[in-house]
C-alpha cells in the first residue's frame, strides 16, 4: 500500500529544490542523425489520466497528495498556467538523475483525489529517472506505476521521428485531409509548418536545430527537421495497447515539387501554383485550384514523395522504440 511508504518518505533529508521544467520544454536529443541512419520514431510527450478504482484509494491519494505537497524532493513549484479545467492541484517532479520535471495534477475534491495526471517526455525521463520517478509514485498512489499501467488512460501522445540533414523548406506537407494550417518562415526560409487545431490531433514541422540554437542549448552537426504527430484521446488507451498504436505518420506526405503533370498543359499555370506553395503553404495553395484540377494535382504529388519519407518504413522500427521503454515505461 503507498500509505506505508508516506512517514518514512516524508522524513528523508530534503534537497535543494531544483529549476522548473517549461511546460514545452526541449526534447532530448544526444546526436543529430546521420543520413544512413535507420529512421525510428520516438515518444516525445505523454499523458496519462489514472482514475483511483475505489473511494479508499482515493481518500488514500488525496491523504498522500496534502502530506507531500511541501516536501521539494517530491514536489516543486510548476507554475500557475498548470492550473487549468478540472485540476486544481499542479506541481513538477524534481528528478536528480534526469533534467525532466514530469507534471503531476490532479482533481482534488471532498478530500478524494478524484483524477490525476502525469505529462512527460519518456527519453527525457529515462531509466534512472523512472527509477526515481516510480519511487515517487509509490508514495502518492496506491501500488505506483503499477496503478498508471492498470487504470491510467493516455490522453494525449506525441510520436515524433527525425530527417535527418534537412530544413523543413525542402519539402512540402500533403494532408490526407483539408486542415487548419499554418506556418512560420524566417528571411522567407520556412522554419515551422503547423497543421490541425491546437486542442485536435496536430501535426508540426519543424527545424530542431534552430530551436536547440534559438533556446541556447548545443548542437552539433546539420540542421534536423523533426516531424511530430500530436495525438490527443488516442485511438489507443492505455500503455499495454502502445504496440498496436496505428501508425500516425500516414496522416500526410512530404513531397518534393516536382514539374508539372503531363496532362497539364498550361505549364505557366502549375509555375504560378508552385509560387503560391512558397507563399502559402501547399494545403493552402491546393484549395485555390479548382476542383478537378485540384484532383489532378494531390495525385501528381502523391507521386513524388521525398525520399527520407516512408511512413511504412518508419513505422516498422516502432517495435524497437517501444523495446526501448519496456524496461521502465510498460513494465
Amino acid at each position: 500500500m503507498a500509505w506505508e511508504f508516506i512517514k518514512a518518505f516524508a522524513g528523508s533529508n530534503k534537497v535543494k529544490t531544483l529549476p522548473q521544467e517549461p511546460d514545452q520544454g526541449p526534447s532530448e536529443h544526444p546526436e543529430p542523425l546521420s543520413p544512413g541512419h535507420q529512421l525510428q520514431p520516438f515518444i516525445d510527450k505523454i499523458s496519462i489520466v489514472i482514475t483511483p478504482p475505489d473511494e479508499e484509494q482515493a481518500h488514500l491519494s488525496y491523504k498522500a497528495i496534502m502530506l507531500m505537497a511541501d516536501e521539494p524532493e517530491v514536489f516543486i513549484n510548476a507554475g500557475p498556467k498548470t492550473k487549468w479545467g478540472k485540476f486544481n492541484f499542479a506541481k513538477r517532479i524534481p528528478l536528480t538523475k534526469s533534467p525532466a520535471r514530469p507534471l503531476f495534477q490532479a482533481e482534488l475534491k471532498a478530500k478524494k483525489a478524484v483524477t490525476i495526471r502525469l505529462e512527460f517526455n519518456p527519453r527525457k525521463v529515462g531509466a534512472d529517472g523512472f527509477v526515481e520517478l516510480q519511487s515517487i509514485l509509490m508514495c502518492l498512489i496506491d501500488y505506483g506505476w503499477g496503478s498508471v499501467i492498470e487504470h491510467g488512460k493516455i490522453t494525449r501522445i506525441d510520436i515524433a521521428v527525425d530527417l535527418p540533414s534537412t530544413r523543413p523548406a525542402a519539402f512540402a506537407v500533403l494532408p490526407q485531409q483539408a486542415l487548419v494550417t499554418k506556418d512560420w518562415a524566417v528571411n522567407g526560409k520556412l522554419e515551422t509548418f503547423a497543421m490541425g487545431k491546437p486542442k485536435g490531433n496536430q501535426t508540426v514541422v519543424y527545424n530542431k536545430k534552430k530551436q536547440r540554437l534559438a533556446q541556447k542549448q548545443p548542437w552539433d552537426g546539420p540542421s534536423v527537421t523533426r516531424v511530430e504527430r500530436r495525438l490527443r484521446n488516442p485511438p489507443i488507451s492505455s500503455l499495454k495497447e502502445l504496440p498496436n498504436l496505428p501508425n500516425p505518420f500516414h496522416a500526410m506526405t512530404l513531397v518534393e515539387m516536382p514539374d508539372a503533370p503531363e496532362n497539364e498543359k498550361q505549364k505557366w499555370i502549375w509555375q504560378l501554383f508552385k509560387d503560391a506553395v512558397t507563399v502559402r503553404n501547399l494545403p493552402a495553395a491546393l484549395a485555390l485550384v479548382p476542383k478537378e484540377r485540384r484532383t489532378i494535382y494531390r495525385a501528381h504529388l502523391e507521386k513524388h514523395q521525398h525520399q527520407l519519407w516512408d511512413p511504412d518504413a518508419i513505422w516498422k522500427s516502432w517495435p524497437a522504440a517501444l523495446n526501448e521503454l519496456k524496461m521502465h515505461i510498460l513494465k
